[in-house]
C-alpha cells in the first residue's frame, strides 16, 4: 500500500481545523443532548436494569422509605411487574435499592443495590452479586436464615416501656422481663429473677451469692448478653433453644433460656396493641429464607426491611 503525503497551505490547515472543530462539537453536543433525553425521572436509580419494557410513574406521596416507583408494561400493555426505589437505614447510612416485583405482589423478582456507605468488605458486601442473586425470583416476604419469622409483632410494636412477670416458680425464684420499644423497635431489654425475700440473681451474682461457675460469665452478665443479641437481631429465633431450654447461639451463655423468651413474647404481643392476637411467634411463615452478610447484621437487616417494605407497596397498589 502506497501512502501519499498531503501538503496543506497554512490557510487551507487553518480551514479544517475550524471545519473539524464544528463538527466535533457538534457530535458533542448531540452526544449531551442524548444523554439528557434518555436520563428521564423514572430511570434516576437504573430500573431499567431489573425489568424491561414501557415504564409508567407511580405516584408514592404518603409512602415512607419508597422514593420512586414505576410499573413496568409489555408493548400489548400486560403488566410484567413493578420496580420499586427503598432506602432504608443500614449501619453507616441510608441504603438505596431497587426490588423488582411480580404483578401479585407475592414474589421478589430480582434486587439491586445501587446507593449504599457500608463498611468496606463487610456491610458493602451488600452490593455484591453474590448477595443480590438470592433474591432472583423468591417467594415473599423475605428473612434472615436463624432469625424468627413472625415480621408481622415486630413490625407492629407501639413505643413504651412494658414489665412483664411469671409467679414464684419451684424453685422459689419469679422472672420479670422489662422491654422498653423507642419508634417501633425494641431498645432495651432487662431480664431478671427475684426471689420470695425480693432478692435479685442480677445482684446476688454479682455480690458473688448466685454463682454457677467460676470461669464463666455470672448471671448477670449472660442476661445482659443474650438481651443485647435479641436487640441487635430484632428477633429471637436464633436462640434455637435445646429441650433444656438452652442454646449455644450467644457467646457465653449458658443458663437456661426458655423464660426469657416465654416472657419476651408476652411482651411482643402486649407491645403489638393486640394482646389477644394469635401470632405464630414460634412457628414458621410462608416466606423465604436469605443469608445476611456474615458479621453485618444490621446492613443484612436494612435490605430485607426494603425487600418486604416494596412488596407492601405494590400489594397496596393492587388493592
Amino acid at each position: 500500500m502506497i501512502r501519499q503525503n498531503i501538503i496543506f497551505t497554512e490557510e487551507e490547515y487553518m480551514d479544517k481545523r475550524v471545519v473539524g472543530a464544528v463538527v466535533t462539537l457538534a457530535a458533542a453536543t448531540a452526544l449531551f443532548v442524548g444523554a439528557v433525553h434518555l436520563k428521564s425521572p423514572a430511570k434516576r436509580f437504573e430500573n431499567q436494569d431489573l425489568l424491561e419494557g414501557d415504564k409508567i410513574r407511580l405516584d408514592t406521596n404518603g409512602y415512607e422509605n419508597i422514593q420512586e416507583a414505576v410499573r413496568v408494561e409489555d408493548t400489548d400493555q400486560t403488566v410484567k411487574g413493578y420496580v420499586v426505589t427503598v432506602k432504608e437505614q443500614g449501619y453507616g447510612g441510608a441504603i438505596v435499592m431497587n426490588v423488582a416485583v411480580d404483578p401479585k405482589s407475592s414474589r421478589v423478582l430480582g434486587m439491586k443495590v445501587v446507593q449504599q456507605s457500608e463498611t468496606q468488605d463487610l456491610g458493602a458486601r451488600i452490593a455484591e452479586e453474590a448477595f443480590c442473586a438470592q433474591f432472583s425470583d423468591i417467594e415473599g416476604p423475605v428473612y434472615l436464615a436463624g432469625t424468627d419469622v413472625s415480621e408481622t409483632i415486630w413490625e407492629s410494636l407501639q413505643d413504651g416501656t412494658y414489665v412483664v412477670r411469671t409467679e414464684t416458680s419451684g424453685n422459689g425464684y419469679a422472672d420479670e422481663l422489662e422491654m422498653t420499644v423507642t419508634d417501633g423497635r425494641v431498645t432495651g431489654l432487662v431480664w431478671d429473677s427475684v426471689d420470695e425475700e425480693g432478692n435479685r440473681k442480677s445482684v446476688l451474682s454479682e455480690n458473688g451469692q448466685y454463682v454457677m461457675t467460676e470461669e464463666g460469665l455470672t448471671w448477670k452478665e449472660q442476661a445482659q448478653a443474650l438481651a443485647e443479641a435479641v436487640i441487635e437481631r430484632q428477633s429471637y429465633g436464633f436462640l434455637n433453644m435445646n429441650d433444656e431450654g438452652k442454646t449455644d447461639a450467644v457467646t457465653g451463655v449458658s443458663i437456661s433460656v426458655g423464660g426469657f423468651v416465654n416472657l419476651l413474647e408476652e411482651a411482643l404481643l402486649e407491645a403489638s396493641g393486640d394482646p389477644e392476637a394469635d401470632f405464630e411467634l414460634s412457628g414458621s411463615v410462608s416466606g423465604t429464607a436469605v443469608d445476611g452478610v456474615s458479621g453485618a447484621t444490621v446492613s443484612s437487616t436494612g435490605v430485607v426491611n426494603g425487600i418486604n417494605r416494596a412488596l407492601d407497596f405494590v400489594k397496596m397498589q393492587m388493592e
